[in-house]
């Protein structure tokens, strides 16, 4: 967050950032509700580019400029601080943390709404692949629509025995015929 004056506060959208939703993006960058971010909107005191937009589902495109009045954001109640995860990489493609093993991957208190508050990055059009509820509405390759899950799947486990001390617990499943399938639709599998 820059500030632009005293009494305006800057957002520039970033190319991550890009088709967001007014709305989420705001909620994401000020750390507040989508209902609080939604009230902004509601107030007709945010503005895009020069222009007062009201709308929560305004698209936002790389560079856009968003401000709105210091004065109008929601006050941040004393609130213990939240932990930081430990990015291990981050590139335009990948997002990889180490999220401790306490804390949920989705929801309230989450992995993923700590790293939205934490980058600004938001569901960010990287859903998983086959997620019907966040990723086909973003859909620009016709195959996409075909996978017919969320490909995800733990190939191997390892880890120390629970109730042997020295010993080593390993689990090993293959690939479902479907999530074969989806690799070869896509030129990564054998």
């Amino acid at each position: 967050m820059k500030e632009k004056s005293p009494s305006v506060v800057s957002f520039v959208v970033s190319k991550v950032q890009a088709d967001q939703s007014l709305q989420m993006f705001l909620a994401a960058r000020l750390s507040i509700s989508k209902r609080a971010a939604k009230n902004l909107l509601d107030d007709r005191v945010v503005w895009v580019n020069r222009r007062c937009v009201w709308m929560t589902h305004h698209a936002l495109k790389t560079g856009d400029t968003v401000e709105l009045p210091a004065a109008s954001l929601p006050k941040q109640s004393a609130a213990p601080s939240q932990p930081v995860l430990r990015i291990l990489v981050q590139d335009d493609f990948y997002l990889v943390v180490d999220k401790p093993s306490n804390m949920l991957s989705v929801g309230a208190g989450s992995a993923e709404e700590l790293l939205r508050a934490q980058t600004g990055l938001a569901a960010l059009r990287h859903p998983v692949l086959g997620d019907r509820e966040h990723g086909v509405k973003f859909a620009r390759d016709p195959r996409l629509l075909t996978v017919p899950r969320q490909m995800l799947h733990a190939a191997g486990l390892e880890l120390p025995h629970p109730m042997r001390p020295g010993e080593t617990l390993k689990a090993h499943s293959p690939l479902p015929a479907d999530f074969r399938r989806c690799l070869k639709l896509f030129d990564m599998g054998k």
